[in-house]
């Protein structure tokens, strides 16, 4: 229990958002057939990038390199959005 208590103190002192609280912000999106564009925080051309989401990787606390903690990756490439 006290390591929960202190992953869970870290994660919020360090913003880190994790997959229930990701649901909750995509639920409150309305229109659900909307691309999902990428950015960065730090690139100074954010505004000219097109990396849009394409998968979604996971790997399960306890899998090989990953015996502490899991994560969930939102993986993204640089594609021209074509609109039809």
């Amino acid at each position: 229990m006290e390591k929960n208590i202190f992953k869970n103190f870290i994660r919020e002192r360090e913003g880190i958002m994790n997959v229930e609280e990701l649901e909750a912000e995509l639920k409150l999106i309305k229109d659900k057939s909307l691309d999902v564009r990428v950015l960065s925080p730090y690139s100074s051309q954010r505004h000219l990038e097109n990396i849009w989401l394409v998968r979604v990787e996971v790997s399960d606390k306890g899998n090989s390199g990953y015996e502490c903690f899991g994560e969930v990756r939102l993986m993204g490439e640089n594609r021209r959005r074509i609109k039809l």
